[in-house]
């Protein structure tokens, strides 16, 4: 996929939904160690700042970037989605222009709005662990981030923190040269302001996928590597959620939208089918 192209913001999806499970944390391996006093009250911040998405009722708006590039004319390649996410108890709702997520009455539903196609799963035990933004414990997430990343904090000036976090060189796949989470937010609060993560890619350097770089509008000089003493092109990607309007107001939270809204399903038939701006588009049942 990454040497595609055409594939360059599938990617950058995958980033953003990486970012929001703590990929970061979940990697497997070890790598060397810091030492506990360098990153223990790094790590309690960063606890603390994740904190805020399993409240019983939470809020936020957000604004998305999805981002790869070098271009030329250094003008990057973006998009940008706007979002709400609602949260009661164990319901959920995120929505952006490109896609719906509704985890509502044992449901999830997930409406994608380019391909015009919703799909309809049940919600068991394991599909409930893998929603859950923060699934290890306090002292299981500091072994992790102390043993397998670099974790710091930036002496930034103000009521902003920055927590920095960059997998090992060790740790990386074959065709990643560099990945790294930083994390903005209000030391007072400790609600997050920015999740951004970047990952720098390693391309085949051949003349045939130069050229196909190049139609696509890559500054491919800008591109230059070298891995393992061999020239190789490096394209980065960036996904990144800049949070506004974070609260846990019960009521705020209680707004959410309903799959009902999107979605009928016929008792009688067994059939379902979808509605209102939904209506026509093709829906598949996973169970």
């Amino acid at each position: 996929m990454c040497n595609n192209p055409t594939n360059k913001f599938r990617l950058g999806k995958l980033l953003l939904s990486s970012m929001l499970l703590m990929t970061l944390v979940a990697a497997g391996g070890r790598a060397s160690a810091q030492h506990v006093r360098d990153t223990m009250a790094v790590i309690r911040d960063f606890n603390d700042i994740m904190a805020f998405a399993v409240q019983p009722y939470v809020y936020y708006s957000s604004t998305t970037s999805m981002m790869t590039g070098p271009m030329r004319n250094g003008r990057d390649s973006v998009i940008r989605l706007h979002g709400k996410f609602y949260k009661v108890g164990d319901d959920m709702y995120y929505g952006t222009e490109a896609e719906e997520l509704f985890v509502q009455d044992s449901l999830m539903i997930r409406i994608d709005h380019e391909r015009k196609a919703i799909t309809v799963q049940r919600i068991d035990m394991a599909t409930k662990k893998d929603l859950d933004l923060l699934p290890l414990k306090g002292a299981d997430r500091q072994r992790l981030l102390r043993g397998r990343y670099l974790i710091s904090e930036l002496p930034e000036g103000g009521d902003t923190g920055v927590i920095v976090i960059r997998t090992q060189a060790s740790r990386l796949g074959i065709q990643v040269q560099g990945a790294e989470m930083r994390v903005e937010f209000r030391k007072g609060s400790h609600l997050p302001l920015l999740m951004q993560v970047t990952v720098h890619i390693r391309q085949d350097g051949s003349e045939q996928v130069r050229e196909a770089l190049k139609g696509e509008g890559y500054n491919v000089e800008r591109m230059q590597g070298n891995f393992n003493g061999m020239p190789c092109l490096v394209m980065e990607h960036t996904a990144a959620v800049r949070f506004d309007n974070i609260s846990m107001d019960r009521e705020q939270a209680q707004q959410m939208p309903l799959w009902t809204a999107k979605l009928v399903y016929d008792r009688a038939t067994g059939e379902w089918t979808g509605a209102g701006d939904c209506a026509g588009y093709t829906v598949t049942k996973l169970f």
